[in-house]
């Protein structure tokens, strides 16, 4: 959200100002639709004093329903046909008091196609299914026996009873629904922190060295500019920048954000490599599912990786019991991991745009895209991100080989024909 700002301009800073283009007007709508991230706000805006809470609609929490959740592996691909067999099983054999639920866990996300970006739907787990039920040596007969299913997570000994799921990854793969119909909870969504307040504080900066007052004194009378007169100032500082190598000034180190990033290992693991950042991570495991690249579906050897998938989950469960600190090198990079990235714009911009190249995997450069929309639409901060002038907003394609097309055609030789 874009903070407002008083047209009316007050006595003039001490640094040279330029005439600057209009900037983009404060009411415009940001379109939400495509949001990968959301902003925890809380706390910035007010509420009128004399306002009614609302009533709070009742939520129906899975962990509290009868019975407890356990996790089903099938035969990949043939989730919803394991499903509606189980259903069918559990009708057939009058199971209904003791098998109450199945779900397929499932999440939109955001894919490029054709150059264009879309929101299509996923299995979470694929090869797994979330069962309620009772588990007793009934109804454990009535799953294990029904077409498809090839077994439970959590079983490590022949015989035995499964292991339910805990509380903590209930609420973290269902949704607390108030509807009742137990559905998956929509992933909830990665935040990024920031401050309102971020681009008066950078013109602050910038005319702090052209000027003898104390910063808090320049930051008063920045509020009272207008939008044009900050915009003339940023762009001034900023420059024109012949390369990506030609950063702005320090004052970019002024404002700051925090990102919280769920993408694959390997696109982890290319940007944990950037130094002036925090950078924090959680436990790799199989649970927040896997991505799995259009290329790999269009050399014919999707099944191929599904499997090896449902392999490296397999060892990871197996693993974890006697190994836990251990498991996760059973992982494959395709899982998710989650991350949390915090830097200064100037690194942002360094980060961003480095990364957003064409060379570059489409993993990490579809995350650092995604940050440099967020800097623009969510923060508001269209300066910061308009002083990137080096970025890459292609889709996020495997482009490498016509860089090596251009490199080869330079050497003088002839580029391999596709």
């Amino acid at each position: 959200m874009t903070t407002e700002l008083d047209d009316t301009t007050s006595e003039p800073i001490d640094a040279p100002q330029t005439p600057g283009d209009d900037s983009q007007s404060d009411d415009e709508q940001i379109d939400d639709e495509q949001i990968d991230a959301s902003f925890d706000l809380s706390g910035e805006a007010g509420s009128e004093s004399d306002a009614q809470p609302e009533a709070e609609e009742p939520v129906d929490d899975p962990w509290t329903r009868p019975g407890a959740w356990y996790v089903v592996h099938t035969q990949s691909g043939y989730e919803k046909k394991v499903s509606a067999n189980l259903t069918a099983r559990i009708q057939s054999m009058n199971m209904e008091e003791k098998i109450y639920e199945i779900v397929i866990p499932m999440e939109d996300v955001e894919e490029f196609k054709n150059g264009r970006k879309q929101t299509v739907q996923k299995k979470v787990f694929p090869g797994y299914l979330l069962v309620r039920c009772v588990m007793d040596d009934d109804s454990w007969y009535c799953i294990r026996n029904t077409p498809g299913v090839t077994g439970f997570v959590g079983q490590s000994k022949h015989g035995q009873k499964p292991t339910p799921l805990s509380r903590r990854e209930v609420q973290t793969f269902l949704a607390a629904k108030g509807d009742g119909t137990g559905g998956l909870a929509p992933r909830k969504k990665p935040k990024v922190d920031f401050d309102p307040d971020a681009e008066n504080k950078l013109v602050a900066a910038i005319c702090y060295s052209h000027s003898s007052l104390p910063e808090s004194a320049l930051l008063e009378r920045v509020r009272r500019l207008g939008v044009d007169e900050k915009l003339a100032l940023i762009r001034a500082y900023v420059g024109a920048r012949g390369n990506r190598r030609h950063k702005p000034g320090r004052a970019f180190e002024r404002v700051d954000y925090r990102f919280d990033v769920l993408s694959d290992y390997g696109a982890f693991r290319d940007l944990q490599r950037h130094r002036l950042l925090t950078i924090e991570w959680q436990a790799l495991t199989p649970n927040h599912g896997y991505t799995r690249p259009d290329l790999v579906d269009a050399a014919g050897v999707g099944g191929l990786f599904t499997e090896t998938m449902e392999r490296s989950a397999r060892l990871y469960d197996d693993l974890k019991p006697q190994f836990p600190e251990q498991a996760s090198y059973a992982v494959a990079m395709a899982f998710r991991l989650r991350y949390a990235m915090q830097f200064n714009a100037r690194e942002a911009i360094h980060l961003i745009e480095l990364r957003s190249a064409p060379q570059g995997h489409p993993s990490y450069r579809r995350v650092v895209l995604e940050m440099h929309r967020l800097i623009a639409e969510q923060a508001g901060h269209r300066a910061v991100a308009e002083a990137m002038q080096h970025l890459t907003t292609e889709a996020p394609e495997l482009e490498r080989l016509a860089s090596e097309r251009r490199a080869e055609q330079r050497r003088g030789g002839d580029a391999p024909v596709m």
